[in-house]
């Protein structure tokens, strides 16, 4: 294949290899530069499942997750070595819950407010897709090794350092550094693993920040949403509110807790998929997905493939 069917991905969490998949698979030869890989991206320390969080326009995001749910369905949850699997999912409210906005596009999506754990009186459920990050994204690079990409250890500080040609930056809070994003900040999400106790559900309560999320092999309890912070550090306090407010909703359950792992979500007003021209060099962007990366990620690498497509 000529250099000008070849494409420079920058990043190699979910974002960067479902795009570098599909970019693949539109027939170009893909290259990732990336400082971490598999285990040790922010989309490893995430819960994985699909839900609309903590990312804008709507008007984008709705199209994009649909997307994203529909190939989920019909590639992943077939591919048993995926470790994506359908699983029911609650999310509890102590006052009258509205249907989410994102009602639309998944099925059997229903309110509930009889059975529910604790004091919770409303809340609604349908099921939803997980991907277990601890064998999704060792899928994945396996996925792109197998289809001919290859990796390259790289830390880019500066669009100098860019080769010619076109990148397409998922470089997630990388790209406030090198592409000048004042407009991204990070959200501080703090989870813990616990072992397996034969929990299955995935439970969520956002006013108190309280998730459950069961996995092939272990559960993970969750999650702290915290703008503008930094701090990879396990905090205690974060840990101990967490695992109070399961064992409170849950107490007949045994949780017993293996660890924990801090991760940035990147964010900012608007997730970028757009092309920049930077001198010699096209960018398309694909960042500041903040808590909805596994969500769009398949809807916006197929955007990236149009956009890629256009610069050619």
């Amino acid at each position: 294949m000529s250099d000008k069917h070849k494409v420079i991905v920058l990043g190699s969490g979910v974002i960067g290899l479902s795009s570098a998949i599909l970019l693949q698979e539109s027939g170009f030869e893909v290259e990732i530069w990336s400082k971490q890989t598999t285990p040790n991206t922010t989309s490893d320390v995430a819960a994985a499942f699909w839900l609309p969080f903590n990312a804008e326009p709507r008007d984008k995001v709705l199209p994009w997750s649909k997307s994203t749910f529909e190939y989920a369905q019909a590639n992943l949850i077939t591919d048993i070595s995926s470790g994506c699997v359908t699983a029911p999912f609650l999310q509890l409210a102590n006052t009258s819950s509205k249907m989410p906005w994102w009602a639309d596009i998944v099925p059997n999506l229903k309110t509930v407010t009889d059975g529910l754990p604790g004091k919770y009186s409303n809340g609604f459920e349908f099921t939803t897709i997980l991907f277990d990050s601890s064998i999704y994204m060792d899928y994945l690079v396996n996925m792109f090794l197998k289809q001919g990409g290859t990796f390259k250890s790289k830390v880019i500080t500066s669009v100098d350092e860019l080769p010619d040609g076109v990148v397409v930056n998922c470089l997630g809070l990388g790209a406030k550094e090198v592409f000048s994003d004042a407009e991204l900040y990070p959200i501080r999400g703090q989870v813990l693993v616990a072992e397996k106790n034969g929990f299955n559900k995935i439970v969520l309560d956002p006013e108190k920040q309280m998730l459950i999320v069961p996995r092939k092999n272990d559960i993970i309890i969750g999650a702290t949403v915290q703008d503008n912070d930094n701090d990879l550090e396990v905090r205690k306090a974060d840990k101990d509110r967490m695992l109070d407010s399961v064992i409170d909703t849950f107490p007949d359950f045994q949780w017993k807790i293996a660890g924990a792992k801090v991760g940035l979500r990147p964010a900012r007003s608007s997730i970028r998929l757009e092309v920049e021209i930077i001198g010699n060099n096209k960018i398309v962007h694909n960042y500041g997905h903040g808590g909805s990366g596994y969500t769009v990620s398949w809807g916006c690498a197929k955007d990236v493939v149009d956009l890629v497509n256009s610069q050619f």
